[in-house]
């Protein structure tokens, strides 16, 4: 062959011809194959790396040569994808995770004046017991009504706060499990609506909500929850369950004992006030740990949705 007819090109070439509109840089692009939404481009070739609404998977590399054949998935990472949110529809859940943090911060200040008031009766009973009987009792008398008042001002304080709490978490807990299931990154068998009922189905009310928001926070990851995959489980919100149902029994426990007619002996009272305290400190931490979990996955998923929830 003459120089002037070129080169000869014997076997393969030696890797794959991208097509010339070939992106510069490596990132997630526009599936060229059009099977899925984004496909990864490495700076050289289309990779099996594919993505549709932030669920990654696996698919055949695709390249315009015919030369370069499928290969096995590489084990080397690759930023996450982006996620198109536009026509899902999703809720607004940045307005009641704000609600939700101011809310359980006064319940925590709330919930401490209500430790004051039970220290404070505490204080009056003992007080009371070792009062001198040859002198007035008018006094003592007068402030164990008012510790009683007080720890009565708190309850109510307490009572509106919790329902307060209640009705936002649960506008907060269904937006989310409606945003997680339109983007694919639900794994809850129980849909969206569990959100709202399970709070008052008898038993169900122990477990039902924990579950939920534990789909919430996986939903919330980077990596989306993968089917048949084992469910990762945050122990923040588990601490956040186990100190609400233990401060809720201690709490109402207390409660058994509202006032000074009520109770039979001092002792009546001791162990009423000291229960109180108790399961006030445990919702405390509740209403803490609850506000930095819930606050945590917002900032999460305004990064996922890019700033659509």
């Amino acid at each position: 062959m003459d120089a002037a007819d070129g080169p000869e090109i014997d076997g393969p070439a030696a890797g794959p011809i991208p097509t010339p509109s070939a992106p510069p840089v490596a990132a997630w692009y526009a599936d060229p194959a059009r099977r899925h939404q984004f496909r990864y481009w490495d700076g050289s070739v289309w990779t099996g790396h594919v993505a549709t609404n932030g669920i990654t998977s696996w698919d055949p590399p695709y390249t315009d040569d015919p030369r370069t054949t499928a290969s096995t998935p590489p084990t080397s990472p690759v930023p996450a994808p982006p996620v198109d949110v536009a026509g899902l529809g999703l809720r607004r859940t940045r307005g009641p995770a704000t609600a939700l943090g101011w809310l359980l911060g006064i319940a925590c200040g709330a919930l401490a004046a209500r430790i004051a008031a039970a220290v404070f009766r505490i204080v009056q009973v003992r007080t009371a017991q070792a009062w001198d009987e040859s002198k007035d009792p008018s006094p003592i008398i007068r402030r164990l009504q008012d510790a009683d008042n007080y720890l009565e001002a708190t309850s109510a304080i307490a009572a509106l706060a919790f329902v307060a709490i209640l009705v936002v978490l649960i506008v907060w807990m269904y937006r989310s499990a409606r945003n997680a299931v339109a983007l694919r990154r639900w794994d809850n068998g129980l849909g969206p609506g569990w959100a709202i009922g399970g709070w008052f189905v008898p038993i169900g009310t122990w477990f039902i909500p924990v579950l939920l928001v534990q789909s919430i926070w996986r939903g919330a990851e980077d990596d989306a929850p993968a089917r048949g995959a084992p469910r990762r489980r945050s122990r923040a919100i588990g601490l956040w369950w186990a100190c609400y149902l233990l401060g809720t029994i201690g709490y109402y426990g207390g409660s058994t004992v509202p006032d000074i007619d009520t109770a039979q002996t001092a002792r009546d009272l001791y162990t009423a006030d000291t229960l109180t305290i108790v399961g006030c400190v445990l919702l405390g931490i509740a209403a803490l740990v609850l506000r930095g979990s819930v606050l945590a996955v917002q900032r999460r998923m305004r990064v996922i949705t890019s700033d659509r929830c």
